[in-house]
Order: structure tokens, then sequence, then C-alpha cells
């Protein structure tokens, strides 16, 4: 599956700009799950998690336009 994700390094971009990769869908696959294969297999994604389990709110993410927390949001294959 395709996932789309908003890249901005103000040392080196002058605008945000979106980078798509692609990653392999696992059924109950969390949105967590999917940054953390972009940033191991293609490149560095600057994220913060620590419980996996809805109690910190570190890992709050915008995903399809909706404030959510990667942890716990399933991605579904589309």
């Amino acid at each position: 599956m395709d996932i789309t994700i908003v890249r901005y390094d103000p040392a080196i971009d002058s605008a945000p700009y979106e980078a798509t990769y692609d990653v392999p869908y696992t059924e109950n696959m969390t949105v967590l799950e999917t940054i953390m294969y972009v940033h191991e297999h293609y490149e560095a994604i600057g994220f913060d998690y620590t419980c996996r389990g809805r109690l910190c709110g570190r890992c709050s993410v915008t995903f399809d336009g909706t404030p959510v927390f990667a942890c716990i949001e399933f991605v579904k294959d589309k």
C-alpha cells in the first residue's frame, strides 16, 4: 500500500512536501507501524512514541485529516 507523509526540514526545504512510500500491508497494522516501517526501510523520520497503549499521547498525528493516536489507529489497505 502507498503511504503519503508530509515532510519538512526547515534547514533544507523551502516548504513542506509530500513523499509517498510503498509499505507492505499486514492485517491490524497501525499508523505507528507504517511510520516505523518507512523510518527503518526508506529514510529517517522524526517522530515520537512511548507506550503503544493510548496513555501518553506522544504519538499523536493527523491521519486522513483527523487527529489520532498512531499507536492504536488502524490502517486499511487502500
